[in-house]
C-alpha cells in the first residue's frame, strides 16, 4: 500500500510484475482460497472434478483441524498433520491481516521482547 507507485510496469518494467506477483499475489492467496473452497462445494452436484477437488479441500483442512486438536501430543507432531496446519495458519494470518488493512487499522512492526 506504501510503495503503489512501484507497481506501473511502464516505469519500472519487470520488476513491478515481480514486485505484483510474489507480494501483492501472494499475500491475496487466502481470499482466492475462500473462493475457490467455496465454489467448489457449489459446484460440487454438477460434476464429479468439483466434487473431488472439494473434498481434497476439506480433507486438507481437516487434517489441520485434527493437527490444531492434537497439537500436545505425539500423533499431532506427525508431519501429515503439521504441514497442513502450519498452511492454514500462515494463510489465517494473512487474511486477519488484509481484514485489518481493509479496516484501515495500522499494522506495527512486531518488536520481540528480551
Amino acid at each position: 500500500m506504501l510503495r503503489k507507485k512501484l507497481l506501473n510496469p511502464v516505469r519500472y518494467g519487470f520488476y513491478a510484475l515481480i514486485l505484483f506477483s510474489h507480494k501483492l499475489l501472494r499475500r491475496l492467496v487466502p481470499i482466492f482460497l475462500l473462493i475457490l473452497f467455496i465454489t467448489s462445494i457449489i459446484l460440487s452436484p454438477h460434476s464429479a472434478f468439483y466434487f473431488g477437488v472439494s473434498l481434497a479441500q476439506a480433507s486438507f483442512y481437516g487434517l489441520a483441524l485434527a493437527s490444531f486438536a492434537l497439537r500436545n501430543t505425539r500423533l499431532g507432531q506427525q508431519k501429515m498433520f503439521c504441514l497442513p496446519l502450519f498452511y492454514c495458519l500462515a494463510n489465517v494470518a494473512a487474511l486477519v491481516a488484509i481484514v485489518k488493512l481493509l479496516a484501515g487499522k495500522r499494522i506495527e512492526r512486531w518488536q520481540p521482547q528480551r
